[in-house]
């Protein structure tokens, strides 16, 4: 067995090669192997060839997926939102302690301020809670972080809500659950 590589051209040139009888293969990276038929060559002498064309090699992939994922926290136009979802906060926490790690947002014993401001509106999947501040507290600390999805501070709340003397609003969107329905005939 005898290997060479190709001149620019394409030539091939094989070098003291005994008499015999040979078959010839050529390949290249991304085209089907040739393999011709057998060669009988004789020793000194110079032989020629037809060109040889190799076909290009197609092969059909695998399906592929792209996979996208969320910043930790997104700052929006009119909002600021941590992504808690498929993040390392998301497991270990509870909500109270998970809101600390929000920009802009501290604990006064328990007690929720934004931006030094104590009088926040939390809402939870953007229905206010209208619960006193002890008690979303006590709510929040009940609350697995790992069913949370995303938090909103919203520092300077559109008109839709009712802004009078508030120092913004905080809603906490938790994980949507499906549950199927089973139903026996």
């Amino acid at each position: 067995m005898k290997g060479t590589l190709s001149k620019e051209n394409g030539d091939i040139e094989f070098v003291e090669v005994p008499s015999g009888k040979y078959m010839m293969q050529v390949s290249a990276v991304g085209y089907t192997t040739y393999r011709s038929t057998e060669i009988t060559l004789k020793a000194g002498a110079i032989m020629s060839l037809d060109t040889i064309r190799l076909q290009a090699e197609t092969r059909v992939l695998g399906e592929a997926q792209v996979v996208g994922k969320k910043p930790l926290i997104e700052s929006q136009i009119d909002k600021i939102v941590l992504n808690v979802e498929n993040s390392v906060l998301a497991t270990g926490n509870n909500a109270l302690e998970l809101l600390q790690k929000v920009p802009g947002v501290t604990l006064d014993n328990k007690k929720i301020n934004l931006r030094g401001k104590s009088n926040v509106i939390i809402m939870i999947d953007g229905k206010p809670t209208y619960l006193s501040a002890d008690e979303v507290s006590r709510l929040l600390e009940n609350t697995a972080s790992n069913s949370i999805a995303s938090i909103e501070v919203l520092t300077n709340p559109p008109a839709k809500y009712d802004a009078a003397g508030n120092a913004g609003i905080i809603n906490i969107k938790t994980k949507k659950t499906h549950n199927s329905a089973v139903t026996l005939a």
